[in-house]
């Protein structure tokens, strides 16, 4: 759960990672209070809350949506700009809570009565087993009708391969095994395309089907390989997916036994170069524009008590996913752990941020688990097309736990300054993080743009003194105007067409591209 404040009173409410609710309320001035408490409101006569709660965090800005999501099942760094208090719970025992920010704003917390237990609100490397007899998960409509897609996962089958099961399924797409063959259609159960190989059992299988709206084609391959094509039948219907069954019209059957993880699916038919350079690493979600729902099952305890955790956070979009009819303990039924080398990146990545100070630039960025790596190589642009290395900071090498790091930029360029860190392991393995860009204009900007490419259905402002703010369309049209005070704002962009616009104040144009 989770609700958000802008400066101009819009109030949101979140529910695992997606908006629940909102509306502009009525913002009282000047109030003082002289404490806060968790599980209880001030007033006397309200209830105390019953049940579990975790991961408390306060922020002195308004977080946006893809923030909130990508961060609601990891520890956030004790730095991170905004966070002003943050208790995780985390004490062995005794009634301090302990406010792990180091940004100062709150003190610690006094436990007044409650228990202290273990909790699945975590990240870890966990794949899902399926029972084969009635688990399944469910995702909703994530593509279009008549869209282009590629569906991958990767699959560790334990159930009788003759037996049909399903991977990424709907109603007229099924991505299932059958007859001992792996097969995809666009047209139910009939004129299938299929993998000649037999699959195989207790070994993990990568598997990926596209399909391409424009030439008609399904595609089939099986570990970065391409073992079978066609021309389908009809186009996508756009209808629910579900992993690991099938809706027949009425009810779900022809479940998956084994087990299953990181689940892509992509708006686009991906060629199978591309499919083999990256099945076997974690994508950054926010970077892959036809990307439009992953899915990692990296939360919980593997194979302990993860009962309740029911919902899997979508990487890239709101389209969160529901295990049904699971048991959440032991070892199957479960979160359990994933296949060995599956991450092949040196790094996991939790945050990576670029502010400016005074003349100079602060880069700090955060890390959940480092393996063999070697360092981050910080690299800037003027066109963030052209790069170059700035410096290297050494990486720990091999940690499991939260690291920080930070780098100054003594000398940023006029205009617009790019960064992003290259993270290297000792093997030449690497990834980009994503790109932050730091404007230093010749006279001082009455608006800063934090991120001009939009996926999330809103941007982030910075306003640098009092100002009218709006936003155009490519044609001119106006579609939005506030009178906005000076710092930091949302603007939610979800009911403008996808292209580029512009955003304008005080003689100051910016253009924002919307996907």
């Amino acid at each position: 759960m989770a609700v958000t404040q802008t400066s101009t009173g819009l109030v949101t409410l979140y529910v695992d990672g997606i908006a629940a609710a909102s509306a502009t309320l009525h913002m009282p001035v000047n109030v003082s209070r002289t404490r806060a408490e968790i599980g209880r409101s001030a007033w006397s006569t309200d209830g105390y809350f019953n049940g579990n709660i975790d991961e408390v965090r306060i922020w002195n800005v308004a977080r946006s949506a893809t923030e909130i999501r990508q961060n609601m099942l990891k520890t956030v760094p004790a730095n991170a700009t905004g966070l002003v208090a943050y208790y995780n719970f985390n004490e062995p025992s005794g009634n301090t809570l302990t406010n792990t920010s180091t940004n100062g704003g709150a003190g610690n917390g006094t436990l007044a009565s409650g228990t202290r237990i273990a909790s699945p609100i975590r990240e870890t490397a966990n794949a899902l087993a399926l029972d084969g007899t009635n688990d399944y998960v469910s995702i909703g409509s994530p593509l279009s009708p008549n869209s282009s897609y590629t569906k991958e996962a990767w699959v560790y089958l334990t159930k009788d391969p003759q037996t049909p099961q399903n991977i990424i399924s709907s109603n007229a797409s099924p991505f299932w095994i059958a007859g001992n063959f792996l097969s995809a259609s666009n047209y139910g159960a009939a004129n299938p395309i299929m993998d000649p190989t037999p699959f195989p059992t207790n070994t993990w299988v990568h598997v990926a089907v596209s399909y391409n709206a424009g030439n008609g084609i399904l595609s089939l391959y099986r570990d970065g390989n391409l073992v079978n094509s066609g021309l389908s039948a009809q186009a996508y219907q756009g209808q629910p997916v579900y992993i690991g069954a099938w809706h027949n019209g009425a009810s779900n059957e022809s479940f998956l036994g084994g087990l299953i993880d990181e689940v892509r699916i992509w708006n686009v038919a991906r060629s199978g170069a591309e499919i083999a350079a990256n099945m076997n690493r974690e994508l950054n979600a926010a970077a892959e524009p036809s990307l439009v729902a992953r899915y990692s099952f990296n939360m919980g305890t593997p194979g302990g008590d993860n009962t309740g955790l029911t919902t899997i956070a979508c990487q890239k979009s709101a389209t969160n996913a529901t295990l049904m009819n699971m048991a959440l303990t032991g070892s199957t039924s479960n979160l359990v752990q994933q296949k060995t080398g599956l991450v092949i990146l040196p790094v996991r990545l939790k945050a990576f941020t670029a502010f400016k100070q005074n003349t100079t630039v602060l880069l700090q960025w955060s890390t959940a688990m480092e393996q063999n790596a070697a360092r981050f190589a910080i690299e800037h642009s003027t066109d963030g097309r052209q790069w170059h290395t700035l410096d290297a900071v050494p990486a720990a090498g091999n940690s499991t736990s939260d690291r920080q790091y930070s780098y100054v930029h003594t000398t940023p360029a006029k205009g617009r300054n790019h960064y992003r860190l290259l993270l290297a392991d000792n093997d030449g393995k690497s990834s980009y993080s994503a790109v932050n860009v730091v404007n230093f204009e010749e006279t001082a900007k009455a608006f800063t743009v934090q991120q001009t490419t939009v996926t999330n259905g809103q941007v982030q402002v910075v306003v640098h003194t009092k100002m009218i703010l709006s936003l155009f369309s490519q044609d001119g049209k106006m579609l939005w105007t506030r009178d906005l005070p000076a710092g930091s704002h949302v603007i939610p962009v979800t009911n403008a067409a996808k292209g580029l616009h512009y955003l304008s104040g005080n003689g100051a144009t910016e253009r924002i591209m919307i996907q």
